[in-house]
């Protein structure tokens, strides 16, 4: 589903050998079979005992304090064997690597439970009186060095678990030697998100979509690879893309994002765009040339499905702080120059031919939302699927949801049939939910004569007043004006202008129209609202 993989949890380890533990030992004098084994050689009997470090020093300042258990100089091959305890099955299932932190000096082979899993500085099949083929320095030799054995998780076992150490001097002459492991269990903390699947063979994509994939192996996670594929795609047009929403003067930061070093409001603006077509989009070629600059050439999202949305932002890290519980929803395509004007601007999204896919002017006064110009609300795009005109204000709404809703939407649909009355009060489902909120009043429209000023010219006007729910985004609204109730002239055409709104705190809004013709030609004129249910 595009989403990652991995998610996060908590990161633990185990020590399953810690340093200084006990230990076996043996100076071979030839060929011991099975002294690596989980068993043991069966000369185990005659092998000393003792606590690592493991080791002899003639410079005592070098390894001071570090050697327990002491072999003859110039030994240059040692034999050793530590044995350790895995009390369950879950503890063996809770890891996802394992590390050997070792000091040493000169080199080693070690083997988990037979099995080779480290040999710095060894031949690659030492035999029983082999000397290191490099050598540690001292400086070196007495911190512990980490070897990523994440690969032999599988050695381990449930009970007795054997690491096998064959220590390795540079030769006879040397001023010193030192052996001493731990062995440390871990779980990275990243857990397989529940809607992962495991590749196991080819993948036969019948939609677009975005797959999204990591390795996980005995050591941990890879890094995250992501790809779109494009299937029976249509490249992007007018005919199936909107601009959805824009936080063109978000609320102001909190003290967390603050302290973040996100104090501006423009560090969270963000426009989003929305496929409404039939098939899969192709954005390739499509770029904000006005208002603001993005190329989704550069960008993170190549394709759109039916429904789906993107969001370019001011500041990627600002808009993942503020909504970080809502990520997974949301297509970041990237970032964009300039910033939104708080005035209102020109916004211009262009295609791949370079004609406008979209071209508009918003702005923060009435009839415009005002709500969406720093009252922490967003502008919404009412009714998106039904591509209205970007430049009309009555096709916009604020959203209803605090900071807006980025890649989502935040209608109130009708519910129930919309011819039914199930309140009984004599209006039915569709209407009430048209012209009211839930629980509130609904208003009757009204129509009165009002003077408007133009230029060196004044006239009066018929208006048109009526309240809606701004949120019934499945409701289509058109304004209807007549002489004589038989020939209606609807808005958006030009003969019906709104000039006014309010948005009214128990969540509705009140929009007033004029008509573009003085009254004064006119014996009479009717209003009226059309709704329509959208699907």
């Amino acid at each position: 589903d595009g989403s990652d993989p991995r998610r996060a949890g908590n990161a633990s380890s185990t020590t399953l050998l810690r340093a200084g533990s006990p230990l076996r030992w043996f100076i071979p004098t030839g060929p011991v079979n099975g002294w690596n084994s989980v068993n043991g050689p069966g000369n185990l009997a005659a092998w000393e005992s003792g606590n690592a470090g493991l080791g002899y020093e003639n410079s005592p300042d070098d390894y001071d304090g570090l050697i327990e258990t002491t072999v003859p100089g110039g030994t240059t091959s040692v034999y050793t064997r530590f044995e350790f305890n895995i009390g369950s099955q879950a503890i063996l299932d809770g890891f996802d690597n394992l590390s050997l932190n070792i000091r040493y000096d000169d080199g080693f082979v070690a083997y988990l439970n037979g099995v080779r899993v480290a040999g710095p500085n060894a031949p690659v099949n030492p035999a029983w009186n082999s000397d290191a083929t490099g050598s540690n320095p001292d400086s070196a030799a007495v911190n512990f060095e980490a070897f990523d054995i994440s690969n032999s998780l599988d050695q381990l076992r449930v009970g007795n678990n054997v690491l096998a150490i064959q220590l390795l001097n540079t030769g006879t002459t040397s001023s010193d030697l030192l052996l001493d492991p731990q062995l440390v269990g871990g779980n990275s903390g990243s857990l397989i998100s529940p809607s992962a699947q495991p590749y196991s063979s080819r993948l036969t994509l019948n939609e677009s979509q975005t797959v999204s994939a990591r390795i996980l192996a005995p050591g941990g996670w890879g890094a995250l690879q992501t790809e779109s594929f494009l299937i029976n795609g249509q490249m992007g047009s007018v005919e199936n893309i909107v601009i959805s929403e824009l936080n063109y003067r978000p609320g102001a930061p909190t003290p967390e994002e603050e302290s973040a070093g996100f104090d501006a409001r423009t560090d969270f603006e963000f426009i989003e765009i929305m496929n409404i077509g039939p098939a899969p989009i192709d954005l390739e070629g499509i770029a904000f040339t006005s208002g603001i600059e993005f190329d989704f050439d550069l960008g993170d999202v190549q394709f759109l499905v039916p429904g789906e949305r993107a969001v370019v932002v001011s500041n990627r890290d600002a808009f993942q702080l503020r909504y970080g519980d809502r990520l997974s929803g949301i297509r970041i395509a990237g970032e964009f120059s300039n910033n939104l004007s708080n005035d209102g601007e020109t916004i211009i999204l262009s295609s791949a031919s370079g004609s406008d896919i979209r071209n508009f002017t918003y702005n923060d006064v009435s009839p415009w939302p005002e709500a969406a110009d720093g009252d922490g609300l967003s502008l919404v795009l009412r009714s998106p699927s039904s591509a209205p005109d970007h430049d009309y204000p009555p096709n916009w709404r604020s959203s209803t949801t605090p900071n807006g809703i980025p890649g989502s939407s935040d209608p109130d649909l009708l519910a129930g049939s919309p011819l039914n009355d199930d309140d009984e009060n004599g209006i039915s489902n569709l209407v009430q939910h048209a012209f009211s909120v839930p629980g509130g009043p609904m208003i009757q429209p009204s129509a009165t004569i009002e003077r408007f000023v133009n230029g060196d010219d004044a006239a009066d006007y018929m208006t048109f007043t009526y309240t809606r729910n701004p949120a019934a985004d499945d409701i289509m609204f058109t304004v209807q004006i007549s002489p004589d109730l038989q020939n209606w002239i609807s808005e958006g055409n030009g003969d019906i202008l709104p000039v006014r709104r309010i948005e009214n705190e128990d969540g509705t809004e009140t929009l007033t129209y004029r008509y573009a013709e003085p009254a004064a030609g006119y014996e009479q004129l009717f209003g009226r609202v059309l709704i329509q249910h959208l699907p």
